[in-house]
């Protein structure tokens, strides 16, 4: 990106942020309305939410190669 003011850096991020919630499916409308802690506890719930598939993922793998 390139060497970024302190403002650009936070509307960079803003950006990110806000494109990251719409590519989860959440409505604009929705995004606009929520709160700096509403925005946290989303993300909080949406990387807990990963972290479980991630897990699930990593037993079912373990699960498999142990039945070889």
């Amino acid at each position: 990106v390139g060497t970024l003011s302190p403002a650009e850096q936070i509307l960079y991020n803003y950006w990110m942020l806000m494109l990251m919630l719409l590519e989860m499916g959440l409505p604009w409308a929705v995004i606009d309305e929520f709160t700096p802690d509403e925005i946290s506890m989303v993300l909080a719930v949406l990387a807990a939410k990963k972290e479980r598939e991630q897990e699930k993922e990593a037993r079912q793998q373990n699960f498999a190669q142990m039945r070889r």
